[in-house]
């Protein structure tokens, strides 16, 4: 019995290897949901990074008055900008 089960699973796995539409579809869905989870954590990044900047910064970066509005994108796009 036990030989049996193995067989039907060999024989699945090959049928599953064997069709490129399963393959290609289940390899489609594995990426669509990463990239989903991906865009996810990057809004949350994006939140994250703003309330640490503009709700947070006006504390740490007192001592330049209402510059600081101003000045933490232009030091962001000066960063990220070489990146891209």
């Amino acid at each position: 019995m036990n030989i049996l089960k193995a067989s039907r699973l060999d024989s699945a796995y090959h049928r599953f290897r064997s069709s490129e539409f399963i393959f290609g579809t289940t390899l489609a869905t594995i990426v669509g949901i990463a990239a989903g989870l991906g865009a996810v954590a990057f809004r949350w990044l994006i939140e994250f990074f703003h309330k640490f900047f503009f709700d947070g910064g006006a504390d740490v970066l007192s001592f330049l008055g209402q510059y600081y509005v101003i000045l933490v994108p232009i030091a962001g796009g000066l960063i990220i900008g070489p990146l891209i």
